[in-house]
């Protein structure tokens, strides 16, 4: 156990830990519980300092979690940018798993607007992201010129608001 009055940076690491450890529900590895909602600074104080820089660097994903504000529902500018952005892409796989979570996120909007399956299967978004993963997996543009050129205009005209 380090003398603390001689290493003021491990009082400050303790801190820190005991700060964090405030917005963690779980703890990670097993430790003894919290008292008012923290680590309890007398079993802190007792490990070593490799200890310590181990406990944090658990808590640091969790903290994170736990502190990052909530993803807005619906549709944001950046979705329209990103529809547009991902025309360049090559990578079918990354443009599925993308077209994944965009789908999703036109799914909220809809839900938000109560809007229909239609409008999600018609929803620009989805059109630009289908016509990428059509022409990845083909080489061909299958859904037409009017309707991605269409789609496009709209994504590029959101993505500015």
């Amino acid at each position: 156990m380090p003398d603390l009055n001689k290493h003021p940076e491990l009082m400050t690491l303790i801190i820190t830990i005991q700060t964090m450890s405030e917005k963690v529900n779980e703890l990670p590895f097993s430790m003894p519980e919290k008292v008012d909602g923290k680590i309890p600074f007398a079993v802190l104080e007792k490990m070593t300092e490799e200890e310590l820089r181990t406990l944090q660097d658990n808590l640091l994903p969790r903290y994170n979690d736990a502190v990052k504000p909530p993803e807005p529902k619906g549709l944001l500018p950046r979705h329209y940018k990103q529809a547009i952005d991902i025309q360049d892409a090559c990578n079918l796989s990354g443009v599925v798993h993308g077209y994944s979570r965009m789908m999703n996120k036109i799914w909220e909007e809809a839900t938000m607007n109560q809007k229909s399956t239609d409008w999600v299967n018609h929803h620009p978004i989805a059109v630009l992201f289908a016509e990428k993963c059509a022409h990845l997996a083909t080489g061909l543009n299958i859904i037409g010129n009017n309707a991605v050129d269409k789609a496009w205009s709209i994504c590029e005209e959101k993505s500015k608001e």
